[in-house]
């Protein structure tokens, strides 16, 4: 098994089958730290797209009103 391949069950194991990251670690002799910095590194992040979605539309909804006085 190459280090890609590692790195993918690695993170597989414990985003999609909820296992603790000191017990993945101990499974493929490496240490929690990098367990963690593999999964924290590709897991999506929620973003201030949907603060900024909101604030544009409460913005354009203010507008819309002022366009009636």
């Amino acid at each position: 098994m190459n280090i890609e391949d590692r790195n993918i069950n690695i993170i597989h194991e414990v985003q999609h089958n909820g296992r603790l990251l000191s017990d993945v670690a101990r499974q493929y002799g490496t240490s929690t730290k990098h367990v963690y910095r593999l999964v924290n590194v590709n897991t999506p992040r929620k973003s201030s797209r949907g603060k900024t979605l909101r604030t544009n539309l409460s913005n354009f909804c203010s507008r819309i009103k002022n366009l009636g006085r």
